[in-house]
């Protein structure tokens, strides 16, 4: 199985992912810093036994892994693994999805309109934001405007049953005691 190593020089800065053959052509040494999926946290290059062919000539005074300290955890030594955060979630997205719910559920009273309309914009405003900053939550922004379209559909369907021409006459006939 090829793997994708992650690789620090100064113990600061990280590169990668790089493959295998890459790492000889960036300078490898046996002190360079390595990380892959499966590894602990990082470490150094001389001690991993599946790099050991991309050094040409043993050092002497290479010093086993033993002999040199270790951080207590990746916070302390200023190194974090990359898959050690997550994308931070669209606001809007979640907004959007929160409006639309409450649009659908109030849609029946003709308030729903007023939550709908946000709920749609929100969801536009997200989903242009998620791919242009590459955040999470293009699943909410869906939702928001699927549910935000179907609360405007049924709002608009509810005031139009209400205020068409028939149910007036229906209404009027009820107000002046006429079947």
């Amino acid at each position: 199985m090829i793997h994708n190593y992650y690789y620090s020089q100064d113990g600061q800065s990280r590169h990668g992912p790089v493959r295998p053959d890459e790492l000889q052509k960036i300078g490898l040494t046996r002190e360079t810093l390595i990380w892959r999926e499966g590894l602990p946290g990082w470490v150094r290059a001389g001690d991993l036994a599946e790099l050991a062919g991309l050094f040409s000539t043993l050092d002497p005074f290479d010093r086993p892994s033993y002999m040199h300290p270790k951080p207590a955890s990746a916070e302390q030594s200023g190194v974090v693994r990359p898959n050690d955060y997550m994308k931070q979630t669209n606001a809007l997205a979640v907004m959007s999805l929160v409006c639309g719910i409450l649009a659908m559920i109030t849609s029946c009273f003709l308030v729903g309109l007023l939550l709908a309309i946000p709920a749609v914009g929100f969801g536009h405003l997200a989903w242009r934001q998620i791919f242009q900053t590459g955040q999470s939550g293009r699943g909410l922004a869906l939702a928001g405007l699927i549910t935000g379209y179907i609360a405007i559909g049924i709002s608009l369907l509810l005031l139009f049953l209400f205020f068409s021409p028939r149910s007036l006459v229906v209404l009027g006939n009820v107000s002046q005691g006429g079947a």
